[in-house]
């Protein structure tokens, strides 16, 4: 089994028609090196590039966030609780359907139309099957653009509020007067 295998580039492959195992042997590739290659060949290459493939630096990515931001605040048709969710999935360093449906209280649709809103606009990384997504973005880079927004209240019930409180109750336990 893999207990045996040397290091990086050494690999288990199975394939479906496949009773076990065979052990296979790569060159491996750091992430650096990777980066280094993708830059040279975009330098080069005089076409497009798909949408989905993404080897931009992380300045590039700040700016076209940050561009993203200001289109989102001409954006009309916007989720009244975007804002809202955008501040609590940045906060909790977290995003998910069902995170927003319970903090926000909200039902499945609306949640889902925000998550996807927060994904097009860059705020959040794609859906990988059932795991929350990643928040792309800091806390820093939302407060700076958001710098009006409140963060939302949070429920706390095991505080009560004055105004809760009924006029005719009296904390010396006497009955009230007529």
């Amino acid at each position: 089994g893999a207990e045996s295998l040397l290091g990086s580039g050494d690999m288990l492959y199975q394939s479906g028609d496949m009773s076990k195992p065979t052990r296979i042997q790569s060159a491996f590739i750091s992430e650096a090196e990777v980066k280094s290659v993708a830059g040279h060949l975009k330098e080069q290459y005089q076409g497009s590039l798909d949408d989905h493939v993404d080897i931009t630096d992380e300045s590039e990515k700040k700016e076209a966030f940050e561009a993203q931001l200001e289109d989102i605040e001409e954006d009309e048709e916007r989720d009244e609780l975007y804002e809202d969710a955008l501040k609590l999935v940045v906060n909790a360093d977290k995003a998910s359907t069902s995170y927003l449906q319970r903090k926000l209280r909200i039902g499945y649709s609306r949640a889902a139309r925000i998550m996807d809103t927060l994904e097009e606009n860059g705020v959040i990384s794609e859906k990988d099957g059932t795991k929350a997504r990643d928040v792309l973005v800091s806390k820093e880079e939302v407060a700076r653009k958001y710098d009006h927004i409140q963060a939302p209240q949070q429920d706390d019930d095991t505080t009560q509020k004055d105004d809760e409180v009924s006029d005719d109750t009296d904390t010396n336990n006497t009955p009230p007067t007529a």
